[in-house]
């Protein structure tokens, strides 16, 4: 009970108070068990990777190091538990800055999960993204690359098309061809993105997030140099624009929500959103 209702906060992103109860269960176990045991290794996994997500490091590497040795001496074989497991303790190392170890583990998750599930399976797409980024935030790019066209691929057979589930390896793909100046690799996979973005909530962050990638990616393609935000870029990134908004007496300019900076032309000019204005619209 303490075990389900920790899982339960975790969900709500109440980390604190899933931490507790984690603990909690963990407590009652210890004084059940010893190990190595499954119900053991569950609490030193679910409690190490609270900590990693608050920072707590050092605390989270001694849970995980005691989670992946007894899942090893327990499961020889693939089990979830253990995928579940090296993921975690993989996801710390990296944040630790410990690389090697970092991709051995998430290389051995990927490849228990493939032993787990023949064929495509939505927890191999995860493992696909998760190693991917390893090595695209490692500066890895040609490495990075298959694995988060891989994980696309196989999540567009497990879920079909503009699925929420595969945002985030569509998203990080995207990003990497920006790096590479491949904008017009990179702009249909920003749309691909920004449609589910806006189907799960368009008031989230992440839409403005991908609208704005999107048009970075759209405006590059005529010249790489020119990332600034203009109304050429917003005319092509927004659904149904209007042309009133760009005249002076439009609300944008008759309020100086925005102004315009030097440019050949009204579309192509730079923009600059008012300082007070762009502090208010972030609630910063």
């Amino acid at each position: 009970l303490l075990d389900d209702l920790g899982g339960l906060r975790l969900e709500q992103n109440r980390l604190i108070e899933a931490d507790s109860l984690k603990r909690a269960a963990l407590a009652v176990r210890l004084r059940l068990f010893r190990r190595p045991n499954d119900d053991l290794a569950r609490s030193f996994n679910n409690i190490g990777f609270l900590a990693t997500e608050r920072g707590r490091y050092a605390e989270a590497d001694s849970f995980l190091q005691m989670a992946r040795d007894d899942v090893r001496r327990l499961h020889p074989g693939p089990t979830q538990e253990k995928a579940s497991v090296l993921t975690n303790y993989g996801m710390l190392q990296q944040e630790l800055g410990h690389d090697a170890a970092a991709e051995a583990l998430l290389t051995e998750s990927l490849v228990t999960q493939r032993a787990l599930y023949k064929g495509n399976n939505a927890n191999i797409t995860i493992a696909l993204n998760n190693l991917g980024f390893h090595f695209h935030r490692r500066g890895d790019r040609a490495r990075a690359e298959p694995y988060y066209r891989e994980s696309i691929e196989m999540g567009r057979a497990v879920f079909g098309d503009n699925n929420p589930r595969q945002s985030m390896a569509m998203g990080n793909l995207a990003a990497l061809l920006v790096e590479e100046k491949r904008f017009a690799d990179a702009e249909p996979l920003y749309r691909d993105v920004l449609t589910i973005e806006r189907a799960a909530n368009p008031k989230s962050w992440t839409v403005g997030l991908y609208l704005g990638n999107l048009g970075e990616s759209v405006a590059a393609q005529g010249d790489p140099a020119r990332t600034y935000p203009t109304f050429s870029l917003a005319l092509a990134a927004l659904p149904d624009p209007h042309w009133s908004a760009l005249t002076p007496a439009g609300l944008l300019r008759h309020w100086r929500l925005i102004e315009l900076g030097a440019g050949s032309s009204l579309t192509l000019s730079p923009l600059r959103i008012d300082e007070c204005v762009l502090h208010f619209l972030t609630g910063t």
